[in-house]
């Protein structure tokens, strides 16, 4: 999957979090950044944006791997 990420704030930078799927039924392998692979092996992420700056992830899953959950990522 691709996903464009752009922090539209000009003064402060931001963290987002990526989650994959809605219940993180999907587990994330690796995400290519500006043509550097960073190896994931999990069903979330975090992303640090500057600020007025954005990216494109290349990001390698494999679906439906992981047992759905309600948990938030910052809670497992």
């Amino acid at each position: 999957v691709t996903v464009m990420l752009v922090n539209l704030t000009q003064v402060a930078a931001r963290t987002v979090g990526v989650q994959g799927g809605a219940y993180a039924e999907h587990e994330f392998e690796q995400a290519e950044v500006e043509g550097t692979t960073e190896l994931i092996d999990d069903s979330s992420f975090t992303v640090r944006l500057a600020p007025g700056c954005g990216t494109t992830l290349r990001i390698k899953m494999q679906r439906y791997a992981n047992q759905p959950t309600l948990a938030f990522p910052w809670n497992r």
